[in-house]
């Protein structure tokens, strides 16, 4: 008998959860939570996340705010005045990713 090759077997998407992108309450605001503070969202004070740091984290700190993009949505923003610097600072880590 000749022997033969099993078909490759194609798994199956994986989707992920729906993530709310906007309250359900206008009046909730954009929190910072997770571990290490990295999580920018409505309701994050309550979001556990693994801990760990990275550079990029020192960066968004330094030179970011969390609180509404013009869509609605939480997010971390650039601070005015500060996008060069905060360009440079990840261009530093991207670099040297296990700088701290």
């Amino acid at each position: 008998p000749i022997p033969t090759t099993p078909a490759p077997i194609t798994p199956a998407p994986i989707t992920p959860a729906p993530v709310p992108i906007a309250p359900v309450d206008p009046s909730i605001p954009c929190e910072v939570g997770g571990c290490g503070d990295s999580i920018c969202a409505f309701g994050a004070a309550n979001v556990d996340t693994p801990c760990e740091f990275g550079c990029s984290y020192g960066c968004t700190r330094r030179f970011q705010t969390c609180g509404l993009d013009s869509l609605g949505r939480c997010g971390w923003i650039t601070d005015n005045g500060e996008e060069i610097n905060f360009e440079r600072c990840m261009a530093g880590c991207n670099a040297n990713p296990l700088r701290l």
